[in-house]
């Protein structure tokens, strides 16, 4: 039937609910899943970040803030994914991460 499916994630308790039905899918299939992550950047970044004030932005402010944002990302990614192959070993469909 089904030999790989795609679960997305984005962390939240919806995306989790519907992993499970991803997962046990999977399980009856006898296939496996690969796990990505997505994210919308926009919840990462206060608004008054995306404009920048009348007299221009400090460049180290802005590289700062990217690094921290990509810093932000990996790690959600990662408790992301993590918590979906958690999920998946416990009922003993393989998995992958594609962070």
């Amino acid at each position: 039937m089904f030999k790989k499916i795609l679960i997305a994630t984005d962390g939240s308790v919806y995306s989790e609910q519907a992993a499970k039905f991803g997962i046990e899918l999977a399980k009856l299939s006898q296939g496996k899943i690969s796990i990505l992550y997505v994210a919308d950047i926009n919840s990462y970044l206060p608004a008054e970040s995306i404009v920048p004030p009348f007299g221009g932005s400090n460049p180290h402010a802005v590289d700062k803030m990217v690094a921290d944002l990509k810093d932000s990302l990996i790690e959600a990614g990662e408790n992301a994914t993590s918590r979906i192959e958690e999920l998946a070993k416990v009922v003993g469909v393989p998995s992958e991460d594609w962070l």
